[in-house]
């Protein structure tokens, strides 16, 4: 998941994140076994850059699920988006059973 935490969490404007070895290393103790602290002090030096990215990345993931089920957006949409190329295998788990709601108008029915 680092690889995918990493891809949320990269943000120009953020310049305090740290995606440093020890980051990870943090993170994964982290979700392991709930120990350490990776909360998202903005006003530290730095934070864990994989801690944010988390954060970006559920964030996004429910936006998506959301805007699947309202019709206003398709999940081809990201699979064709270049960006994501290399995550396919990571959007069909997290997409998997998401679908437009019924009662949609015009195209949207046709898109299950």
């Amino acid at each position: 998941m680092a690889e995918i935490y990493k891809f949320f969490g990269e943000d120009p404007f953020m310049t305090k994140l740290d995606f440093s070895e020890k980051s990870a290393q943090e993170m994964y103790e982290f979700e392991s076994t709930g120990k350490g602290d990776i909360s998202l002090n903005m006003f530290s030096n730095s934070f864990n850059g994989y801690a944010y990215g988390k954060k970006m990345l559920n964030l996004t993931v429910a936006m998506w699920k959301e805007d699947i089920e309202n019709g206003l957006l398709f999940k081809f949409s990201l699979y064709d988006d270049p960006e994501f190329s290399h995550l396919h295998y990571w959007l069909d788990d997290v997409l998997n059973g998401v679908h437009p709601k019924d009662g949609l108008p015009g195209l949207w029915k046709f898109v299950k």
